[in-house]
């Protein structure tokens, strides 16, 4: 007899409720963050990355691996708020421009100017991270569901949702021009950011049981280490988490 699992639909997604045991879901993804009111069409991307899905959620919590594979500074991170089988962190910081490196004729030079961001991201146990992106000074919020699916115990596959948020009431018709130019750049680099973090960072990871961090370090991956052990199978004998070689070069 084929085993059935609990399913949930919501936004557009069906969602299938696993658990090695058999038991029932106790918590589910709330359908109201889903909601489309003020957003675009979303734009999927797929990859296959070797890393298990812990650590490669752990990147969400990773503040090291920010100035080395994003390229940002002046990041300012939010304490981990831990609520059951959901985590939150936010992070603000600057970076260079998301279009261009060097100065560009004054008419467009707003077009490489540093920007200013807010990466705010929630995840629903392993399977389901929420992540929003703010970038103040050119009026862009993108929202990124990012769908992570063990395929091994070694092996991930990321599947992302972006989609971009519009401020409530009417654009001009070249705000909407520069609204589409944006978003569909900003689809391109983001892809591009999976792929050079996934291959370089997220796959090149070895495992240290005596990490070495500062203690501010250790402040926000500790939580996320805590968290993941619900997600364990029960009565299973875990080694001591270990933090991502980023976070341990940057504290070295």
């Amino acid at each position: 007899m084929l085993r059935q699992l609990p399913v949930h639909e919501a936004g557009g997604f069906v969602l299938a409720w696993y658990d090695a045991a058999g038991r029932a879901p106790d918590w589910r993804i709330p359908d109201e963050l889903f909601a489309p009111a003020h957003a675009g069409p979303f734009v999927r991307s797929e990859f296959t990355f070797d890393v298990p899905v812990q650590i490669l959620n752990e990147d969400n919590f990773d503040t090291g691996h920010l100035y080395t594979w994003h390229n940002v500074a002046d990041v300012v991170s939010s304490l981990p708020v831990v609520d059951g089988p959901t985590i939150s962190i936010t992070h603000d910081f600057t970076r260079h421009s998301i279009f261009f490196e060097k100065p560009l004729p004054k008419a467009l030079s707003w077009l490489s100017q540093p920007i200013t961001s807010q990466y705010g991201s929630t995840l629903y146990g392993h399977g389901l991270t929420y992540s929003y992106i703010d970038i103040f000074n050119l009026g862009i919020s993108l929202q990124d569901f990012i769908w992570c699916t063990p395929i091994s115990a070694g092996r991930t596959l990321y599947t992302t949702f972006l989609r971009r948020r519009f401020p409530a009431g009417r654009r001009a018709p070249l705000r909407r021009l520069l609204d589409a130019l944006t978003f569909r750049f900003s689809v391109r680099r983001l892809r591009q950011e999976h792929l050079h973090e996934g291959r370089g960072f997220w796959e090149n990871q070895s495992r240290d049981h005596v990490p070495i961090l500062t203690e501010a370090e250790r402040r926000l991956l500790e939580p996320y280490w805590q968290w993941c052990r619900q997600f364990e199978p029960r009565n299973a004998v875990l080694p001591a988490p270990a933090a991502s070689d980023a976070a341990a070069r940057l504290a070295s």
